[in-house]
């Protein structure tokens, strides 16, 4: 039997079963009376009782298994990595352990752990790790029992930063698992605003201010805010009723409704017309209108004297549109030449490959010279013609 410390080992465990969170990987479980012990294939931790600050049992949406979360006051610590939080995965379904200090009676079990730990314990594995935390570690278990969200679960489905979880609505506190795991107590909140309410949306956010009493002094003014992202936007009325009978500030931060946006139209139509009455006033006066009066009354007279004042006028205008367009024509017809006719660039450059192509004429192979000697014989030839076999 193994002992820890000179105490006997209550209960041990099977590594097989337990399948932790965080930290992440298989542990086989020694309870004692002074503490606890996880035995891995890498790491063995040691945590005593009297470091466990809390626990709960949070049933997870599946159904088949329930997080088991231990919080602790001192941090284990895995390689570099300190975990605050543990995290078991239990499973639902029926099991049977058995003590492994049988030297006890049962009369002595019943006096020692009130009766709640027998010889062999039969039950779901969640429920068997939660008695043996709270009778054997002396340490209460926590359970959510008031909050229920559409689906009937404990818990809603949302997201911190980049990392997905699920939100737990507790009778004194919220809980984030798993990463980051978060326990925010409800006396530690200042308020709770709700974010993108709009009757649109298929999601809203829950952004939670905590207490600057409660942060530390050289913690920025960024940490005292939590934002969970993403939440069902069904789930906003069961929240609300259930943060209300917490006693909870709620600010709610919804979609502007149409009233206002009517309030706001009619304040820019307001201004504008101030703007408009301003330009009045600074802009055109009496003197201006009575000018162009004037000018009409002057062409009227001047056509008057002479020619039908309706043809003059017409006549003038079609001119000064004829030679306009005359205009237009002429430019038209000059970019349209740029473009078809190349540039003088162009031109010099065809022209001087022409002329580079003429200079250029193909050379004649010279016929070969079938009495030129030919070239001077090299050692291996002469070595090669004396002692070559003869045919």
């Amino acid at each position: 039997m193994r002992s820890g410390g000179g105490e006997e080992r209550v209960v041990e465990l099977p590594f097989d079963i337990c399948t932790f969170s965080i930290p992440r990987g298989r542990y086989g479980i020694e309870m004692y009376d002074s503490f606890m012990r996880l035995h891995g294939a890498s790491y063995d931790h040691k945590v005593r009782w009297e470091d466990v600050e809390k626990a709960f049992k949070l049933p997870l949406p599946t159904g088949s298994h329930d997080a088991v979360l231990i919080s602790l006051k001192r941090p284990v610590r895995q390689g570099k990595q300190r975990y605050a939080n543990i995290i078991l995965n239990a499973t639902t379904t029926q099991t049977t352990i058995p003590l492994s200090n049988t030297s006890l009676s049962e009369d002595e079990l019943k006096e020692k752990y009130e009766g709640k730990i027998n010889q062999v314990m039969t039950g779901p594995f969640s429920v068997l790790v939660s008695k043996y935390i709270k009778y054997i570690g002396k340490k209460s278990v926590f359970v959510p029992d008031t909050f229920k969200s559409l689906e009937e679960n404990n818990c809603v489905a949302t997201s911190l930063g980049s990392n997905e979880g699920l939100l737990y609505f507790l009778t004194r506190s919220l809980i984030f698992i798993h990463k980051p795991t978060l326990i925010i107590a409800y006396n530690q909140i200042d308020h709770i605003s709700f974010l993108r309410l709009h009757s649109s949306s298929q999601s809203f956010d829950l952004k939670i201010i905590m207490k600057m009493s409660r942060m530390s002094s050289s913690s920025s003014s960024s940490s005292n805010e939590v934002l969970f992202k993403a939440i069902r936007y069904d789930e906003v009325e069961l929240i609300k009723n259930f943060l209300d009978g917490k006693k909870v500030t709620i600010i709610e931060t919804s979609a502007p409704s149409t009233s206002s946006s009517s309030s706001r139209s009619s304040r820019v139509l307001d201004q504008f017309n101030e703007e408009m009455k301003m330009m009045d006033a600074d802009g055109l006066s009496d003197d201006d209108e009575e000018e162009e009066d004037d000018d009409y009354v002057n062409s009227s007279s001047s056509s008057d004297s002479g020619q039908d004042s309706d043809n003059s006028v017409v006549m003038v205008d079609e001119d000064e549109g004829d030679e306009e367009s005359q205009k237009n024509k002429r430019r038209k017809k000059k970019k349209r030449k740029r473009r078809s006719s190349p540039s003088k660039k162009s031109e010099s450059k065809k022209t001087s490959k022409k002329n580079q192509k003429k200079g250029k004429k193909k050379k004649k192979k010279k016929k070969k010279d079938p009495n030129k000697p030919k070239a001077g014989k090299s050692s291996f030839f002469f070595f090669s013609m004396e002692n070559r076999p003869s045919s």
